[in-house]
């Protein structure tokens, strides 16, 4: 992006906490709203992978979630 030669579509978090002098952003306000989801390999049950996702989801939406997000098969 610096050298000028080329575009992205970033979330507007990333703009606001990536900022450089010779990187412009411009709002694109014309498009749909997206959604960011928290993933991980399949069969991996780790303590730790179990309480971040907790944690993701208190801090999105209130910790409402399905159970087939958590350690589910879809």
């Amino acid at each position: 992006m610096a050298a000028g030669e080329g575009t992205v579509v970033l979330p507007s978090s990333v703009s606001a906490f990536y900022t450089r002098a010779d990187v412009v952003h411009v709002p694109v306000s014309d498009v749909a709203p997206n959604r960011v989801g928290l993933v991980w390999a399949a069969g991996r049950e780790a303590p730790l992978l179990a309480e971040f996702a907790g944690l993701a989801a208190e801090r999105v939406d209130g910790g409402r979630w399905s159970s087939r997000f958590v350690g589910g098969s879809g």
